[in-house]
């Protein structure tokens, strides 16, 4: 799957998403700087009360379109101490 394709379909998704407050395009993406072999890095942001809601959504939306084979899990917890994923941090 090609770049645009894979940015198309996760800014598309996101805007389904109502407890996804902004997402954000970063990485060699972001920076005008991608190539052939760059993956595709956004930050979501989110209130601190809906990461649940939002990580449930998402892996969700990237079964449904992407052949996963790992999603990043560590021990790490947020102020509420709900989820551990290492790629949410609360603000």
């Amino acid at each position: 799957m090609e770049s645009d394709e894979v940015l198309g379909i996760v800014f598309a998704e996101a805007k389904h998403i109502a407890e996804i407050d902004g997402l954000y395009l970063s990485g060699s993406h972001g920076s005008g700087c991608a190539d052939e072999f760059s993956d595709v890095d956004y930050v979501a942001v989110a209130k601190p009360e809906n990461i649940q809601t939002v990580v449930e959504r998402w892996e969700a939306v990237c079964r449904k379109h992407f052949n996963v084979v790992f999603l990043p899990q560590t021990g790490w917890r947020d102020r509420t101490g709900q989820c551990d994923h290492k790629f949410l941090v609360p603000y």
